[in-house]
């Protein structure tokens, strides 16, 4: 609750800045570690101290943000598993490295400064809307201050929000800036391009000689590559779903608690028409009962045929005044007159579908494996401490299989890619990199820790013998080869004509005179902007011009009527030359405050990345990692 009324912690920035931070940390890492040494606090930043109390209060404030967004079954595990233990250490120490930087600057508050926060907080005013001093100190007691501890960290919010306000006070950009910039991004160029194919089915067969050359010089892409043997086992939720029973009566309770999943609710196309007052409507109706339809009706009053139509509607979606008596309608009837704050209404419903709840029985069965997988879940994890203590306690991979009743799968040989080496899948292999990844990084003979993958899907295996590379002969290979040899041919083809026509273009040629000697044609695409983009109308949606984006680059650093080239990705090349510049005008009015504001914007993050490193460097950061080893066990430790 207090962190509603603490002054520096209701700005946003004071926030981001926390969180970049501690983004910081994550990346170039905190220089110390507490060591040989029984510390009571988290961590040291010139001179601050973190204590455990302050690193608690900010990771459950991530656990109870997470709550709100992945429900309230969100725990510590959980937390741990995405890393908010880690940011919330980081913000700690990024929330002391603010502080010492007030203390450096000598930043101060006064008494008239704390008590003017106090006052002026809602959540201390008694009944009559002013400062009550017994309301304060209840509240500081629910959240575990007193007043000389709140206050004291009141001073130091204050103080942070001098520094963080100087940070966020915004800096207008100059005016030739914002004109710059707009010039710039609005800059578009029209071009004229020719694309080279390459083409490797136009390359002649290479001769025995030629081919063998081209395959000494790349026999590595050929070769099998390095395999292992090796032996794993898995521990799944699905593995255990079915050792575990579910009793009818907690069946039953499932179903009532998820009756909403199994019901389909009533739904019906409604139409309607709209009238000021009840002998309008009535008049329309008494037209239909005479024999007129609904829609001849509606267009005879004028009604405009797509906005008389509500479409698919469920009982909820309706206006609650109408929803009763268009869901007493059945397939084409009409109702009566219909009163709501919008009118007096007459409603038809058409593509009636009555709503639908399946009994227990129609769902028995799937809720059953259900249950029993989320039960597998929660047994998993028991077994996965289990397991880890049989293997430090020396168990091999046979005798923990056996003893946790775990198939035990070998598998010949597996490559680093994850296949066979010779691009065949390996087959009840875990679908995760992890695993040929642990394969190729465990020595023969050992066995990896278990390890989970997905999921609360784990995974042990041992290294059980390793193959080295060989080469593969050319005649096994040589439909590849020479595929590869025509590929790389074909490139270079291509790059020499592109080359061709840009020392065509230079020499005064035009490009399409260049191009009709290769015997191809030239093309006009659309202006495109720096982007690659196809200029468009305003508002509209930006469309990707069919162009590299080296060539686009580069386009925009010629002048017109120079030539540029670049690789399509397929070893084709395209040739374009710059055929006009189009320069837009000048920003005015609120084109030109919507960019001022995103420069200035800019400007205020490229102002805080800096000073995020200079407090970085100024303030070396130390952290207690057993201590919050100790706060905060891992699961299983």
């Amino acid at each position: 609750m207090l962190n509603q009324f603490r002054t520096a912690s209701r700005h946003w920035l004071f926030r981001v800045f926390l969180i970049a931070l501690a983004a910081s940390f994550a990346v170039w890492g905190i220089g110390d570690i507490f060591r040989g040494r029984n510390s009571t606090v988290v961590a040291e930043v010139g001179g601050v101290e973190v204590t455990p109390q302050e690193l608690d209060r900010i990771y459950q404030g991530e656990i109870q943000r997470a709550r709100q967004i992945f429900g309230p079954t969100f725990d510590q595990n959980m937390a741990r598993s995405m890393g908010l233990l880690e940011r919330s250490v980081g913000m700690a120490v990024g929330d002391a490295m603010i502080r010492a930087e007030t203390a450096r600057l000598g930043l101060g508050v006064t008494d008239d400064m704390i008590a003017r926060s106090i006052t002026e907080a809602p959540a201390f005013r008694g009944m009559g809307g002013r400062f009550d001093r017994m309301v304060y100190e209840q509240v500081l007691a629910r959240n575990g201050y007193t007043p000389a501890t709140y206050e004291a960290s009141l001073a130091d919010d204050l103080r942070r929000q001098q520094l963080i306000s100087a940070l966020a006070t915004p800096v207008p950009a100059p005016e030739p800036l914002v004109t710059l910039e707009h010039m710039f991004q609005g800059e578009q160029r029209r071009l004229i391009t020719v694309r080279v194919p390459a083409d490797p089915a136009a390359i002649e067969a290479p001769s025995d000689e030629v081919l063998a050359t081209y395959y000494d010089a790349n026999k590595s892409a050929y070769a099998i590559p390095e395999r292992r043997a090796v032996s794993f086992a898995t521990l799944t939720p699905e593995a255990l779903a079915s050792e575990i029973t579910v009793d009818e009566a907690a069946l039953r309770e499932a179903y009532e608690a998820h009756l909403d999943r199994y019901t389909t609710p009533a739904t019906r196309q409604v139409l309607q028409m709209t009238f000021p007052d009840e002998a309008a409507a009535k008049a329309a109706r008494d037209r239909i009962a005479a024999g007129e339809s609904f829609d001849e009706v509606a267009g005879a009053l004028g009604f405009d045929a797509s906005t008389i139509n509500l479409g698919d509607v469920t009982r909820e979606q309706m206006l609650p005044e109408l929803a009763d008596a268009a869901f007493a309608l059945g397939e084409g009837e009409v109702s009566a007159p219909v009163q709501s704050p919008l009118g007096w209404h007459v409603l038809t419903a058409r593509n009636v579908v009555e709503g639908k709840t399946q009994s227990f029985d129609e769902v028995r069965r799937g809720l059953e494996e259900e249950l029993k997988l989320e039960r597998a879940v929660d047994k998993v994890y028991e077994e996965a401490t289990r397991i880890e203590d049989s293997i430090a306690g020396g168990a091999t991979i046979e005798q923990v299989a056996q003893q946790f009743g775990l198939d035990l799968v070998k598998i010949d040989a597996i490559a680093a890619d994850g296949t066979d080496g010779l691009g065949h899948a390996v087959a009840r292999a875990p679908e995760t990199d992890r695993f040929p990844a642990l394969a190729f990084s465990t020595d023969q003979g050992a066995t990896t820790p278990l390890t989970e993958w997905e999921n609360g899907r784990y995974f042990i295996l041992r290294v059980d013998g390793i193959t080295q590379p060989e080469d593969r002969p050319l005649d096994e290979v040589r439909e590849r080869v020479v595929a590869d040899w025509r590929a790389e041919e074909a490139r270079k083809q291509a790059s020499e004509r592109a080359a061709k026509l840009v020392e065509a273009v230079k020499g005064g040629t035009a490009l399409a005179a260049a191009a009709a000697g290769f015997g191809l044609d030239v093309e006009t695409p659309p202006a495109i902007d720096r982007r690659g983009q196809i200029a468009g109308a305003p508002g509209a949606q930006p469309q990707r011009a069919n162009l590299p984006a080296p060539l686009v680059r580069d386009a925009f650093a010629a002048k017109t009527g120079d030539a540029v080239a670049a690789d399509t990705g397929d070893g084709s090349r395209i040739v374009a030359v710059v055929a006009d510049v189009i320069v837009p005008k000048a920003p005015e009015g609120a084109e030109a405050a919507a960019l001022g504001a995103r420069l200035e914007q800019a400007q205020s993050q490229s102002i805080l990345t800096q000073y995020e490193k200079v407090l970085r460097a100024r303030h070396p950061a130390s952290i207690n990692q057993g201590l919050i080893n100790q706060m905060y066990p891992a699961a299983g430790s």
